[in-house]
């Protein structure tokens, strides 16, 4: 399995935690989704990807143009790697979750039609 594929199935997981009010859960899976599908596209384009959890980082290491709305998505979703595994589950509602979904829903789709 390559790791656009385990994006895939992180964000589907995503979709199904948001549908259970997972409310951090969504968040960790979205940041997941994003992660290892531009690690697979750097894999693919470039043979490597640093080793990192930045999604702003990743994203720029593509070596291409990356609009504002992926840079501001992917900057929004970097604290919930962390947040989400080790805060307070009280610090996720469903608004959060909600966006964490359609930020990490933007990123895939910018990331899919490269």
């Amino acid at each position: 399995m390559d790791l656009i594929e385990k994006a895939e199935g992180w964000y589907d997981i995503a979709r199904l935690m948001l549908s259970e009010g997972r409310h951090w859960a969504v968040c960790f899976a979205a940041h997941q989704a994003v992660e290892l599908y531009l690690k697979g596209l750097l894999l693919k384009r470039v043979g490597a990807y640093p080793f990192t959890h930045n999604l702003v980082q990743l994203v720029k290491a593509l070596g291409v143009d990356v609009p504002p709305h992926v840079i501001e998505a992917c900057s929004f979703l970097n604290p919930h790697y962390t947040t989400s595994r080790y805060g307070a589950v009280a610090l996720y509602d469903e608004d959060t979750a909600r966006i964490c979904f359609e930020k990490a829903t933007q990123v895939l789709q910018w990331a899919r039609s490269l």
